[in-house]
């Protein structure tokens, strides 16, 4: 078990310090609703079992050491926020498919364990995240997940959990197509480019990809004046009728963020990479040194693809921190 981890024994003591208003630097559409065409029927996937390779591991914490660094250098003040994340900060809901845990252990973030079939009797604080893996079940509990949302928490959620829980706890915003995708890497690139989420997670000239488990869930789009598209792959869309990777919005005085497919699973296929560049060289260009053999066996397009997922999660989980203390703050 992690240091930073701890199993979820109530937080009754906290005080409630609910989000800031959910404000999205820009809403654009980056397509119209669609019919379900180019999809493979929904099927039963494997269980994640014991977590990701050893391998992978390796990648991940590459990838976290840069997400890590680039945080401190462009946001010096969130970098410090976010080292005082405690384990009541973030609450994570295991999941048979998904394992957004092993992303937070990288990254050395703490959290809480909560299974979800004790989520209905658990009252969360408005000040956390919620993290819920795929495949998403709670049972009863989406009427805790509809409230803390309303009252200014923050819901992540991942893959499965898009029919399971976040389109029965928030009707009318987003759905699966009803379709799943083959085992697939697939190109990505920000659907929304000015979005502070986005920061530090695609540099330019990047080419950032993005793994499509058998099975994941297409996302449709149901609310388009209140929901954020920040990743879009035009191959999914091609493929699989619907072209979002991540979407942000809006409920109540909190957010929700989706995203297909898992974040432990993110690796990289290497077609089409760019001949001769080293992940030492590629780490070099984004301002972070590693010492020699520390990226022996990982390749540019591997580092480049570990940073931009703990990037991603590590800005959502920034960005509520320093939202909480300045609401603290305020509140004397």
């Amino acid at each position: 078990m992690s240091p930073r981890r701890r199993y979820f024994d109530g937080v009754a003591g906290l005080t409630q310090y609910p989000a800031g208003p959910h404000a999205s630097a820009c809403a654009e559409a980056v397509e119209g609703p669609i019919g379900r065409f180019a999809a493979t029927a929904p099927g039963e996937r494997p269980p994640t079992g014991p977590g990701p390779t050893a391998e992978r591991l390796r990648h991940y914490e590459a990838g976290a050491m840069m997400a890590r660094a680039g945080l401190a250098r462009s946001r010096p003040d969130a970098g410090r926020t976010v080292d005082r994340t405690s384990a009541e900060d973030i609450v994570v809901l295991p999941g048979a498919y998904d394992r957004v845990q092993d992303v937070l252990d990288r990254l050395d973030l703490p959290y809480t364990m909560l299974p979800p079939a004790e989520l209905a009797g658990t009252t969360l604080d408005p000040s956390q995240i919620l993290i819920a893996n795929c495949p998403g079940d709670v049972g009863t509990g989406i009427g805790e997940v509809r409230r803390f949302v309303a009252e200014g928490g923050t819901l992540l959620s991942t893959d499965w959990a898009l029919d399971r829980l976040v389109a029965q706890a928030f009707p009318g915003t987003v759905e699966p197509t009803g379709g799943s995708t083959a085992d697939a890497v697939v190109g990505v690139r920000p659907g929304c480019g000015t979005h502070p989420l986005l920061e530090g997670a695609f540099g330019r000239g990047d080419s950032a990809r993005w793994w499509l488990e058998v099975g994941s869930y297409p996302i449709r789009v149901r609310w388009w004046s209140g929901v954020t598209v920040l990743l879009e792959s035009g191959e999914l869309r091609r493929r699989w009728g619907a072209s979002p990777v991540a979407v942000l919005f809006g409920h109540g005085r909190g957010e929700v963020y989706h995203m297909i497919s898992h974040f432990y699973l993110q690796r990289s296929d290497e077609a089409g990479a760019r001949p001769g560049r080293s992940a030492r060289e590629w780490a070099k260009q984004r301002g972070t040194r590693f010492r020699p053999g520390e990226l022996e066996g990982i390749t540019a397009r591997q580092l480049e693809s570990a940073t931009s997922s703990a990037r991603l999660l590590l800005n959502l989980i920034a960005d509520k921190r320093v939202r909480v203390e300045e609401d603290r703050r305020a509140a004397g």
